[in-house]
């Protein structure tokens, strides 16, 4: 793998009033996504306590979102290159708006848990199809940061949510926190607005060897097959310990650590702000480095620091050491 980097340099006039909105919009939606994937592990606690679950039933209700959003990856980036990547957006935000809305009316584990793989299956969908709009509508010198700014919403979305909860659930249990899911049609609808059809997907349909037909499989042929099997490796690798951390963190600070629920969400929203900062960061890094290279090295931190992170017994250090995880 070579490291050899040679930047774009940006010009500052390509960016337009469209460019802004398109962002916006990516922002808003992606926000939402971790706002509504989060409200689980923030209400987690409070399901257990109610339904006397073990941590293993209570881990099949985060599984059963995880494999929604796993299939909602595959199937509606298909649906993305079929029908366009504006129109998977919308349709994955709507789905896992509704669904998760819904859980609020969940009367049982299984019911929560068959609304929140369906919820999944749109919260997978969004990352897709929001990048590839980033990057095929922004200029070339300027789509690396513009991608950070999108990813930088996550974090913003998951300190809402922890914002939610500490206001909701105290006073009013877990249900209207699900409830406030369907927020995020406001961002679907923001999006329906300002939203083109990414202008290289068009062209690309209208090709005289476009094929309409082609299948999911397509991206393990021979020219695409290394990329598509070492990009999976990658993704799978680091999404493992990060929604392993952020779906279990407020339990386990709560449980294994004796924190109060309060003292849980400000571990939360500190590392989330770490991560905030840890996204902006990776954007100068890459314009400056190279994606590869910074790629590495975040990974390479992170080994580092997430086992540190698991063996702190003082919780002074825990609130302290998680956003520098994070970054």
């Amino acid at each position: 793998m070579s490291f050899r980097f040679n930047p774009v340099v940006p010009d500052p006039a390509a960016v337009t009033p469209e460019h802004r909105r398109l962002l916006t919009a990516g922002m808003l939606c992606y926000g939402f996504d971790a706002l509504d994937f989060m409200m689980l592990a923030m209400a987690m606690p409070l399901l257990i306590a109610e339904w006397h679950l073990t941590l293993g039933e209570a881990g099949l209700l985060g599984t059963a979102g995880m494999i929604g959003v796993g299939l909602s990856g595959l199937v509606l980036g298909w649906y993305s290159d079929r029908h366009g990547r504006r129109r998977a957006l919308l349709v994955s935000v709507v789905v896992f708006a509704v669904f998760t809305a819904a859980i609020a009316f969940a009367q049982s584990p299984l019911q929560v848990m068959a609304l929140r793989f369906l919820a999944g299956f749109g919260i997978g969908g969004v990352w897709g199809a929001v990048t590839a709009l980033v990057k095929e509508s922004w200029p070339a010198g300027y789509r690396i940061r513009a991608i950070s700014w999108v990813l930088a919403a996550f974090p913003l979305g998951v300190i809402a949510a922890a914002v939610l909860a500490w206001f909701l659930l105290p006073r009013y249990g877990w249900r209207p926190m699900f409830l406030c899911g369907a927020l995020a049609l406001v961002a679907a609808w923001y999006a329906g607005r300002v939203v083109p059809e990414s202008a290289s997907w068009k062209a690309a349909q209208q090709a005289p060897d476009c094929d309409a037909r082609v299948g999911m499989l397509a991206i393990f042929a021979p020219p695409h097959r290394w990329h598509t099997i070492c990009g999976t490796l990658v993704a799978a690798s680091g999404l493992t310990a990060y929604w392993g951390i952020n779906t279990w963190l407020p339990t386990y600070l709560v449980s294994v650590h004796g924190l109060p629920p309060a003292a849980s969400l400000y571990c939360l929203l500190l590392l989330n702000a770490g991560m905030f900062c840890g996204y902006l960061l990776l954007a100068v890094c890459a314009e400056r480095f190279g994606k590869y290279a910074v790629l590495v090295a975040s990974f390479a931190l992170a080994a580092l620091m997430i086992p540190l992170y698991a063996q702190v017994r003082d919780a002074t250090v825990l609130l302290w050491l998680g956003p520098v995880m994070a970054a």
